[in-house]
């Protein structure tokens, strides 16, 4: 992976800082290489993160293509974020791995347990019971219809502080 880390890079901190948002996008090294995306990721994260403060929001988005040892650095940096009060928004493509029963998928468990707000589109029965297992609240039977329906435009958002949550049908599809 020579051409992807045995470069110089510039990078000018001024004018990122100036920015409201920045996107790395890493999609096209998913198709050539793990070990290059996670290498890209965790190197594009250790940078970030410095700069991030009270108040700012990271999302993460594909968190089930991350490799156990990339999962356990983030055990330990999102704490960190989290107790510089940087909100953290982990979004996930597979259920199986986000709710899966595996120790593997314990870590992220642990980040659905323990968020505080919850959006978690259509899943399989077996999903709707272990998201039920994993938040030790029981569903109505309505909501895990809805759940594990065969609509894809269905989400459930749920806030951990009140215990709260709606399930609604997507009408929009941009």
């Amino acid at each position: 992976h020579g051409d992807l880390f045995d470069r110089h890079t510039t990078i000018n901190r001024r004018k990122l800082r100036e920015k409201k948002q920045i996107i790395f996008d890493f999609k096209h090294l998913n198709l050539r290489s793990e070990q290059g995306l996670m290498g890209h990721f965790v190197n594009t994260f250790s940078y970030g993160e410095g700069e991030l403060k009270d108040g700012d929001v990271l999302i993460i988005h594909g968190m089930d293509l991350m490799t156990e040892t990339v999962c356990e650095f983030l055990r330990v940096r999102l704490r960190q974020l989290h107790q510089r009060g940087v909100k953290v928004v982990l979004l996930y493509e597979e259920a199986d791995i986000l709710l899966g029963s595996e120790k593997k998928y314990k870590q992220h468990n642990k980040w659905f347990e323990q968020a505080n707000v919850r959006l978690t589109n259509p899943m399989t029965n077996s999903s709707v019971s272990r998201y039920s297992e994993i938040l030790r609240v029981g569903l109505p039977e309505s909501v895990k219809q809805g759940m594990s329906g065969a609509d894809r435009h269905v989400y459930l958002l749920n806030r951990s502080q009140n215990r709260e949550a709606i399930l609604f049908n997507w009408d929009i599809v941009l």
